[in-house]
């Protein structure tokens, strides 16, 4: 027996901080639900390998239901929530949860309880379908990632009922850090001086992220080293550029590394 559907549109291929997110979470869910079922965007004809993926995002299990629907084209990603939502109405699940609000809509008009995990107000077409969720019987919780934006849609829509809000903010798994070196053993392992300093930057390059002050800081501590993981490969030589013409020699890249 399922209990619980986990439908993501992370694509488990890609280096998103979405899909690291949903790894993780999916990790937590086996604990209450050895059964869980869980799909993504991908082909199943051409799965990843679960040695890969769980070298790749730190997780020690993958849900042996774990199932691949495509998403291809500017229509794929509805192709996809239909197919994930009739998966988990297929093994007459008592639970679903979802980032995707498009797979809310279609689970909750199949009877089925759902829960919808917010991490941005809803906008364009996701608002008529938000509207249409909350309509639903089967809507049963709306889970936000911050106190902020559980304000902000209490504003936006008056008839979302408190009591179907829960404030779960994005965590860590501490399993992760439980033996770490002490920093001076971290630099010596790492061939580093143990007099400068370092500050690490780890996630995406995306505009907004702060990269440039980043940037400004190396430039104004260069007795410190600035080392920064995570980015794709364009990503990364567009900010080696920046880094080339400012002339800073205090900046590491390593790109995407696994968790």
């Amino acid at each position: 027996m399922v209990d619980i559907a986990f439908l993501t549109a992370s694509d488990l291929r890609n280096t998103t901080a979405n899909s690291m997110q949903v790894m993780k979470m999916a990790q937590s869910l086996l604990t209450h639900d050895p059964n869980l079922l869980m799909t993504a965007i991908g082909d199943e004809t051409n799965r990843p390998n679960c040695s890969e993926l769980q070298k790749r995002y730190g997780v020690t299990k993958l849900p042996d239901t774990l199932s691949f629907w495509r998403a291809r084209g500017r229509l794929g990603i509805y192709s996809y929530n239909l197919n994930a939502a009739l998966a988990a109405r297929k093994v007459s699940v008592n639970l679903v949860l979802t980032r995707s609000i498009g797979a809310a809509v279609i689970t909750a008009r199949l009877n089925l309880p759902t829960i919808y995990e917010c991490h941005a107000p809803p906008s364009g077409l996701e608002r008529y379908f938000f509207m249409n969720l909350m309509r639903s019987k089967n809507f049963k919780r709306l889970v936000v990632v911050s106190s902020a934006l559980s304000e902000i849609l209490k504003n936006r829509y008056p008839n979302l009922k408190h009591n179907q809000i829960v404030v779960a903010h994005d965590g860590v798994d501490l399993s992760q850090f439980k033996s770490l070196p002490s920093v001076e053993e971290a630099k010596m392992m790492g061939g580093r001086s143990l007099a400068r300093p370092i500050a690490g930057y780890a996630g995406h390059l995306y505009n907004g992220r702060g990269i440039e002050l980043i940037l400004d800081c190396a430039e104004s501590l260069p007795h410190w080293d600035f080392l920064i993981v995570g980015g794709t490969h364009d990503a990364v030589a567009h900010l080696r550029s920046a880094i080339q013409a400012r002339d800073v020699h205090n900046i590491e890249l390593l790109g995407f590394v696994n968790n």
